[in-house]
């Protein structure tokens, strides 16, 4: 594989892992919006139809952007070890973490959102 051919590929991963990017957090942010508006008054199978919905999407953009990350990281390694990266003297192994911190932190707002439906549907009283 050509240099031009590792960057093009890495570049069109990292294109996808932007799209999905936007996606969960449109989702999340469609969640938030809709729980804050309407979570009080909704029915309990309407929340469990808007969890389901917006989680397994969640979930589905979180698994995407992971998968789309270890093909980064093994690319990366592949493109280091060619002697395409001078400065990493051909130690790219580092670079997974991300395919797991990223989409873990991802996870861990789509966490915060369910919490927040749940506090709105359960106010505090004083």
């Amino acid at each position: 594989m050509t240099e031009f051919e590792f960057r093009e590929s890495l570049a069109a991963l990292y294109g996808q892992v932007s799209q999905d990017s936007t996606m969960c957090f449109t989702l999340i942010s469609a969640y938030l919006v809709v729980a804050y508006l309407v979570g009080a008054r909704l029915t309990i199978t309407q929340v469990i139809i808007v969890n389901t919905l917006s989680g397994f999407w969640a979930g589905m953009s979180i698994f995407a952007i992971h998968s789309e990350l270890s093909s980064a990281a093994q690319l990366t390694v592949r493109f280091s070890e060619a002697g395409y990266l001078p400065s990493s003297n051909g130690d790219a192994s580092n670079t997974g973490y991300i395919a797991l911190a990223y989409p873990a932190v991802l996870f861990l707002g789509v966490i915060a959102a369910f919490y927040f439906m749940w506090s709105i549907r359960h106010p505090k009283t004083e």
